[in-house]
């Protein structure tokens, strides 16, 4: 079938030749369905085909149509990365070529008069057909092919546009930069003075759309390139915007700049825009005045954008700017105006925000009470001032707190009311604007927008308010939990899944004062879980699926209940449903890594792709959380998911894979104890290997891991001991090159080191043994245990955390067993005596009583190591004795007279040090006193405490009998409104009745008359009858 490709290019040269361009554009149009669907079909001929393409769409002779299929047949074929990865790039010319006919389209524009006008459906006057189509082919080429290529051609172009005396390619230049922005960002980052510069200087050109193109590349740069731009060229880019907001003559000029202030804002910083603040405000209020529509709705926008970017520094300006917000929403109110006002909404909640609860008081009751009354009047279907108004309640609530409870019964009706809308669904082949289509089937995007919004307000007012939310919840969940599976809008679903740990945690919270029972909770728990378990089983969207782990890893930690058997299985299965389909995208990935045209630019795009498959972190995550609560029982499910999980370690597997395998199972060493040491033979090796992994994520994981094992693994991990301390020695010199700025790597590699020498005392004396013998001339002054005492010395001094002392005894008695014996030297005492004053420092900052016992130990230790033989035997005696709390105490007797100068040395040094270890041991007495104060300070709190624990419990009941006394109150005010509503309803009956009596006397009065009319009339009748008769 591939052959018959020439033939078709054949036959649309043929329809072109003989002037049958009709039939010529049916064939482009088949052509380009074709490559999108299957690229690959066109790759033996693809030169030929680009190339009759390319001709096709240089050629000005025919129509605009059929060079627009031709150029979108090129595009599409550019965008099949995921089945021709790279295939285009391989093209000698394509792009060049491509990109000089996109850049001649972008000249259909010309100067009509009614651009000038700034009104809203004249903001593409002037503009040809080729002009967006060009426009869109740029941003798709630049996306699909990236910056290494696409900016080659655009440097080459640029000079010649920019110096060109015709405006229209000054214009196109400045659209072309805007339009290559996103996918040429991080090319564009290297070069970016330059490109702003060559922008600014298009600010002094004497027509106004070539000025409004360069503010309009700003306004596209500071969205895309953001935050660089906002953080080093903030100066001159403020600069020229504030210059362009002055240029009155040209309104459509202002409005943009004034979008370019808010797309700065956006990625800008308090620092960075507290120096501006001022000017820009002025500027805002200055077109506020303006009367032209799209300026004021412009800087209304602007106003909530500064605010919010700024944040605590408008409350400088806030005086003089919310009376003109307040102005426009209480007059704004015809239709005309509707947009403007829904703005000023959302400005004035956005400054709120910014401002804080104490500065906004006095207004926010004003505000509340009108958007209250607003809310209130019916809207249209059309209407922006609803979804508007739902994220100004959101924000209000947020910047209030709970100040915001009393509205919320205002709030919610109509809120879920929006929630519950059902889509808008009509069969038709028309993509107008404002519709979704999926096939036939159109979906009007308004009421999906509306529905998203709710939903997001709703998962706002949970996280606010907490415990405050609690009578919405059972309706609240009634609502969101068949969203979860709104497969019609993504952002619906998002937003449901979003919601389900702040219910849960306002539940929660609520159980803890009083306000719910727990039987409730337990009951929306196993609802949450369910329902996030059963979306995760039909979710196909991968980022959707990282966000329900998300969410369900949330709930698990929120929640105090334990899972039962069948929720444990029914995520394991879930969770094993998600590791397959994750390693079927990444080995589809791996495939087109192998693609015969697979390139550098292409891997660039590959690994980016891979770094964003995250849903592997959220499982693991998950399963952390799962053995966490479930413990060793948790491992008749892992080990059929381990299945899956081992082949993750294997060669050719990516850093995600490798890094969230080695995290599930440090979880199971961790937390299942023994029973886990069935995988060690497993996992073990992978873990060594990865403690000199290039990425310092695999290392950060397999370090963690040695330590676990290490701690845990016992006889199982005896046997690579010697293996793991090379290998950790050799990363703590690799990472000391660096230090302190990878200080948390370094300090989990001593961490792991410092667990070996602490749980595998018996392996480090072997091995140092055995390093004594190879260096005898090295070790002749020191015992080979001495080694594991200076390892444990330096490993605690380069850890570099102050007041750290050993948690475990278990270490200290390994101390006096195996370190301190009668061969070894004056040098660790020595050691010792300056690790005391260390620890005695830092003590004094730490009044844990295990610590103290610590402390007390190290100094028996010390205590009980003999000097070196001949000056114990000739100088010292012990005459002390340790019992209880009491420290060993030492009397020291008068010395003979010594040999040689030498001893006397030695010997002064020994009763130095003796002198020291008594005052350290005063010092700690001392420390221990305060201890002891402390202790009886912490009792009286004990007992104040539990004085207040009896106050609250006295102060809960007060407050069950007032809910009890308000509820029967509401009961009866409930009754009371059910009365008058029977009255209303019975009067109103009445009044019914009334009037249709009087319809019926005014027919009963309306047929007497008739009768009687007709009774004469009848007399008449027989009158004249009689008189015919008789004559």
């Amino acid at each position: 079938m591939q052959d018959l490709v020439p033939v078709m290019m054949g036959s649309i040269t043929g329809c072109l030749d003989a002037g049958q361009e009709t039939y010529a554009q049916e064939a482009l149009e088949l052509l380009v369905e074709l490559a999108g669907a299957e690229p690959k079909f066109l790759r033996r001929q693809i030169a030929d085909v680009v190339e009759g393409m390319l001709q096709v769409a240089e050629a000005a002779e025919w129509e605009d149509r059929t060079r627009h299929f031709a150029v979108e047949f090129v595009i599409t074929l550019a965008e099949a990365r995921e089945c021709a990865p790279g295939m285009m790039r391989r093209l000698p010319q394509f792009v060049g070529r491509l990109f000089a006919v996109l850049m001649q389209m972008l000249l259909d524009v010309e100067d009509d008069s009614a651009w000038h006008s700034a009104e809203n459906e004249d903001a593409d006057a002037g503009e040809g057909n080729s002009y967006g189509v060009a426009q869109e082919g740029l941003d798709r080429l630049a996306i699909a092919i990236g910056g290494n290529v696409i900016m080659p051609s655009a440097s080459e172009l640029l000079p010649q546009y920019l110096s060109a005396a015709e405006w229209q390619k000054h214009h196109a230049a400045l659209i072309m930069l805007a339009r290559i922005a996103e996918g040429c960002a991080k090319v564009m980052l290297k070069s970016l003075g330059r490109v702003i510069l060559m922008i600014c200087s298009e600010f002094q050109h004497p027509h106004s759309r070539v000025r409004w193109a360069a503010v309009n590349a700003l306004c596209q740069l500071c969205a895309d390139l953001g935050p660089v731009l906002q953080i080093h060229y903030h100066e001159v880019v403020l600069a020229e915007l504030v210059n362009a907001m002055d240029d009155f003559q040209n309104p459509w000029v202002q409005a943009h700049a004034v979008s370019a202030v808010v797309n700065f804002s956006e990625n800008s910083t308090p620092e960075v825009m507290k120096h501006y603040i001022g000017a820009l405000i002025s500027k805002l209020l200055a077109l506020l005045k303006t009367g032209k529509q799209v300026l004021q709705e412009g800087a209304v926008k602007a106003l909530g954008a500064l605010a919010d970017s700024s944040q605590g520094h408008f409350k400088e300006y806030y005086d003089a700017v919310m009376p003109h917000l307040k102005a426009i929403l209480m007059n704004a109110t015809d239709k005309s105006n509707r947009l403007l006002r829904a703005k000023s909404m959302e400005c004035i909640s956005l400054v709120g925000m910014a401002v804080g609860k104490d500065k906004f008081r006095d207004d926010a009751e004003q505000v509340v009470e009108i958007l209250v009354a607003l809310q209130g009047t019916p809207m249209g279907n059309d209407d922006p001032i609803t979804s508007y108004m739902l994220e100004a309640w959101a924000r209000l609530c947020k910047c209030l707190g709970q100040d915001f409870l009393p509205y919320m019964h205002f709030i919610m009706p109509p809120l879920l009311t929006s929630a519950r809308l059902k889509p808008d669904v009509t069969v038709s082949d028309d993509d107008s604007i404002g519709t979704a289509t999926l096939g036939d089937i159109g979906i009007r995007t308004s009421v999906l927008e509306e529905k998203a919004t709710a939903c997001n307000m709703l998962c706002c007012y949970a996280d606010e308010l907490k415990e405050g939310f609690v009578p919405w919840i059972d309706e609240v969940i009634d609502v969101l939990v068949p969203l979860l599976k709104f497969y019609i809008h993504e952002e619906v679903r998002r937003a449901a899944i979003a919601a389900m740990p702040g219910l849960l945690r306002s539940a929660e919270l609520a159980v803890a004062k009083g306000q719910y029972h727990e039987c409730d909770v337990k009951m929306l728990f196993d609802n949450i879980i369910s329902a996030l378990v059963e979306a995760l089983g039909k979710e196909s969207e991968t980022e959707i699926c990282s966000s329900i782990l998300d969410s369900l890893n949330e709930c698990l930690e929120i929640s105090s209940h334990p899972l039962d058997e069948h929720q444990a299985r029914a995520i394991s299965e879930r969770i094993e449903a998600v590791i397959i389909a994750s390693r079927t995208r990444i080995k589809n990935n791996l495939d087109r890594s192998e693609a015969e045209d697979f390139d550098v630019d292409e891997k660039e795009l590959f690994n980016e792709e891979n770094e964003q498959e995250e849903v592997l972190d959220r499982v693991a995550k998950c399963l952390r959380i799962l053995i966490r609560k479930s413990k060793a029982s948790f491992l008749q499910l892992f080990d059929k998911l381990s299945v899956h999980i081992t082949p993750m370690l294997g060669k050719g597997t990516t850093i995600e894979e490798r890094r969230a395998a080695i995290c599930i199972f440090n979880d199971v060493a961790d937390h299942c104890g023994e029973r886990a040491l069935k995988y060690y033979e497993t996992f073990l090796p992978s873990i060594l290997e990865g403690i000199n992994d290039d990425n310092p994520n695999i290392r950060e994981a397999a370090v963690h891991g040695v330590g676990v094992c290490a701690k845990f693994g016992r006889l199982a991990f005896h046997p690579i001991v010697h293996e793991a301390l090379i290998k950790l020695r050799t990363l703590l010199k690799r990472l000391e090159l660096q230090y302190p700025h990878n200080r948390m790597a370094y300090d989990n590699a001593a961490s792991a080191l410092e667990k070996i020498v602490q749980f595998h005392w018996d392996s480090c004396y072997k091995i140092a043994e055995k390093k004594g013998k190879q260096h005898r001339a090295e070790w002749s002054d020191y015992d080979s245990r001495v080694f594991c005492t200076i390892c444990l010395e330096e490993i605690q001094a380069k850890r570099m955390v102050p007041g750290k002392l050993p948690e475990e005894e278990d270490i200290l008695d390994g101390i006096r067993q195996k370190l301190f014996s009668r061969t070894a030297r004056l040098y660790v005492k020595n050691q010792l005596k300056i690790k005391f004053k260390n620890l005695i420092q830092s003590y004094r900052r730490l009044d844990h009583k295990k610590e103290h016992k610590n402390l007390e130990l190290y100094i028996q230790i010390f205590d009980e190591c003999p000097d070196e033989e001949k000056v114990i035997s000739a100088e010292c005696s012990d005459v002390g004795s340790t019992d209880g709390d009491t420290i060993s105490r030492h009397q020291f007797k008068q010395n003979p007279p010594l040999a040689n100068q030498e001893d006397a040395i030695r010997a002064n040094e020994v009763l130095l040090l003796r002198k020291e270890i008594e005052c350290l041991k005063l010092e700690l007495m001392q420390v221990r006193d305060a201890n002891d104060r402390s202790d009886i300070e912490l009792q009286e709190q004990k007992n104040l405490r539990e004085q207040l624990l009896l106050y609250d419990e006295k102060n809960n009941e007060l407050q069950e009998q007032n809910k009890n006394l308000k509820q029967q109150l509401e009961e009866a005010l409930t009754g009371q409104k059910v009365a008058m509503s029977l009255y209303e309803e019975q009067k109103e009956k009445v009044c019914h009745l009334d009037a249709e009596l009087v319809k019926a006397e005014k027919l009963r009065s309306q047929m007497h008359n008739l009768i009687m009319e007709l009774k004469g009339q009848i007399r008449v009748f027989l009158s004249r009858s009689t008189a015919i008769c008789c004559w």
